[in-house]
């Protein structure tokens, strides 16, 4: 099919659905009912959401559909680059976001109070991607499983082995069929939240647990640009299983975590209602950029304030909610207001300071990288064939 459209608009508007999603997940549920932060503000606030819990409690969803869009968009970006121009673009995409990002939630959590050597450490955390929090805000811990995941993509492009991304896309479902399976088979393993706590840390950086939803975006890709083959339908039908397996398995995980009952079948049906404008947006994606217009432009704007959103509605939202409740403001003008800056900061980032910060970064990079050096590296790959 080779239909390579340079802008998915409609992924954009599911990228900003997601991090919308996660966004009231915490400022309006799991800031206020995480069991190692707890205080009276908190708990005011809180129970000033009750009517919504239920629906915003399973906002993490957000989550799971952000590493759907990155199996394709990844798989996209690394068809007939180089090695090094793959983790070149893969460090401007992430890095100068998480510079300025990081730095307005060191701001914001200052003013919350919280001590200098703790906000030193959650920077640090933070700037360096590491793993193992704490760091300026928990939405952070999503972009080391990512940088897993560029990490193998990286890695089958220096061995030019592209060619074998339908069987990268089916070793990713396996590892997180087996997964599953184990989860299902021995459940007790997880009943103590502790034990939660650090197996999930563990299991999520190694795409255990998340290594199908990557696998569903690669298949997608494949599809649309190769077609369906009987392969492939088989694929997608099992990662959709060990999909609905794994939302499931969260959802379980969340209510042990929080001590409150989550909806399965409500986390299950934004995922499916996402997986189905997903596929819609990249099948009819000529006739929705028709459809839209003028509306082009601030759609692919939304989607690049995703990530700014993604990484500072926490620290700011949080911050600012703090503030408005300790002063006797309501919970959902609070949340409102803090829903409305997050956003107001995220198009700043997204529109102002980090193309400026990119292009900063990048030419640093070109200093320090000539194009010409590392042959091995910066030889392209022949493109990824059906």
């Amino acid at each position: 099919m080779q239909n390579r459209p340079k802008e998915v608009l409609g992924l954009d508007i599911l990228r900003f659905f997601a991090a919308t999603a996660v966004m009231f997940s915490h400022l309006a549920w799991g800031s206020w009912s995480d069991p190692r932060n707890v205080s009276a503000t908190g708990v005011a606030l809180l129970k000033g959401f009750q009517s919504i819990n239920p629906i915003v409690s399973v906002g993490w969803i957000g989550v799971q559909i952000f590493f759907v869009i990155s199996g394709f968009v990844i798989i996209y970006s690394a068809n007939g680059v180089s090695a090094l121009d793959f983790a070149r673009k893969r460090f401007l995409r992430l890095f100068p976001g998480v510079l300025i990002c990081a730095s307005v939630g060191v701001l914001f959590l200052f003013l919350d109070g919280i001590d200098f050597v703790e906000v030193a450490i959650k920077f640090v955390n933070s700037i360096i991607f590491s793993p193992k929090g704490p760091w300026v805000a928990n939405s952070y811990w999503t972009l080391s499983v990512e940088i897993v995941f560029y990490g193998l993509i990286f890695l089958i492009i220096m061995a030019n082995m592209t060619a074998r991304t339908q069987f990268f896309s089916e070793l990713l479902l396996m590892v997180s069929m087996v997964f599953w399976i184990g989860e299902i088979t021995f459940p007790h393993f997880m009943e103590n939240p502790p034990v939660l706590f650090t197996l999930n840390n563990l299991t999520q950086r190694l795409l255990l647990q998340y290594g199908c939803f990557f696998s569903l975006g690669i298949t997608f890709w494949l599809s649309n640009q190769f077609g369906w083959t009987a392969r492939r339908l088989i694929v997608l039908v099992l990662d959709l299983i060990v999909c609905i397996i794994a939302i499931m398995g969260e959802v379980d995980h969340a209510s042990k975590w929080f001590g409150f009952a989550q909806s399965k079948s409500l986390a299950l049906a934004i995922f499916a209602g996402s997986m189905v404008l997903f596929y819609a947006s990249i099948h009819w994606n000529l006739i929705i950029s028709a459809a839209l217009g003028r509306l082009a432009g601030p759609v692919k704007l939304a989607g690049r304030a995703t990530y700014p959103l993604y990484l500072m509605h926490q620290p700011v939202g949080e911050t600012v909610m703090h503030y408005l409740a300790s002063r006797g403001v309501d919970p959902f003008p609070a949340l409102g207001i803090a829903i409305g800056l997050s956003l107001t900061l995220a198009f700043i980032v997204a529109s102002i300071l980090e193309p400026r910060m990119r292009a900063a970064i990048s030419r640093m990079i070109d200093r320090i990288i000539p194009a010409q050096s590392h042959v091995w590296l910066t030889q392209p790959r022949a493109p990824i064939t059906g």
